[in-house]
């Protein structure tokens, strides 16, 4: 099974990410503080980190902070509203950007193929 943390960082998503990863086959855990989501890190293989809605400097201190506390090697995805500039993100060491809002089959649909890109890399 896949473990998914979520880094919710602003609770009105609460819902849409709930029904989007609903009757999914993934563990799903959510953080909303860096604290929390490090003792989350610590207790379960966390397998992917969707940061939702992402910004830069979040990012930037979440990649800082798991490569201190040795999670460096868990790959991030940030989610972004489509109005965001992506481009900022895009220069940042992610695996993936994601920009919502976006039908859920298909958000599911690229969050199953970076998962299976993600694993790819690890077992090489």
């Amino acid at each position: 099974m896949i473990d998914i943390l979520v880094y919710l960082l602003d609770q009105q998503y609460q819902e849409e990410i709930v029904s989007t990863l609903g009757g999914v086959n993934y563990n799903y855990h959510q953080a909303s503080a860096i604290d929390e989501l490090i003792n989350i890190c610590s207790q379960d293989d966390i397998d992917l980190i969707l940061v939702w809605p992402a910004k830069v400097e979040v990012i930037e201190d979440l990649i800082t902070i798991l490569q201190t506390k040795n999670f460096g090697y868990i790959p991030i995805v940030p989610v972004i509203n489509k109005q965001d500039d992506i481009l900022p993100i895009m220069k940042i060491p992610v695996v993936e950007v994601k920009q919502f809002p976006l039908p859920k089959l298909e958000f599911i649909t690229l969050l199953n193929h970076q998962l299976i890109k993600t694993s790819r890399l690890l077992t090489n």
